[in-house]
């Protein structure tokens, strides 16, 4: 099941459910999120062995390189420039994202599932119990 996620995807911001709430959740700063919320966001998977990469982008705030195992925690810099721990695992047909600020401490939750063409994406702020909903098709 790990080759459905193996694709660039593109989001539809018209899709995005509870996405101010959400923000105001994770604390988001305003000029993160008025991009966030206007330009539609990419993710990319790849995957050598056992070695996943994930090339997430939103234009305004460039491109950031991942690379990790399912199931190790990895430190890297958000598309906010926030420092982020995240682990990444696989569940059945879902993909597992737990990621927590390391400025707010803010942990998140985010899983994604694909559907035909399309990413379905949940983001949950952990602790506030805020969720969004959102797609994200392949190109």
């Amino acid at each position: 099941m790990v080759e459905q996620f193996l694709n660039k995807w593109k989001a539809d911001i018209t899709s995005y459910s509870n996405f101010d709430e959400v923000m105001d959740a994770m604390q988001l700063e305003p000029m993160a999120r008025q991009v966030f919320k206007e330009k539609a966001g990419t993710l990319e998977y790849q995957l050598d062995g056992d070695t996943w990469t994930a090339l997430a982008g939103v234009e305004g705030l460039g491109v950031r390189k991942y690379v990790y195992k399912l199931g190790e925690e990895i430190e890297g810099i958000g598309l906010d420039g926030v420092p982020l721990k995240t682990t990444s695992i696989l569940d059945g047909e879902a993909l597992i994202e737990n990621s927590t600020s390391q400025k707010t401490g803010i942990p998140i939750t985010i899983t994604r599932r694909v559907k035909g063409d399309i990413l379905e994406c949940t983001l949950l702020v952990d602790k506030k119990g805020v969720q969004m909903t959102y797609n994200m098709t392949k190109m």
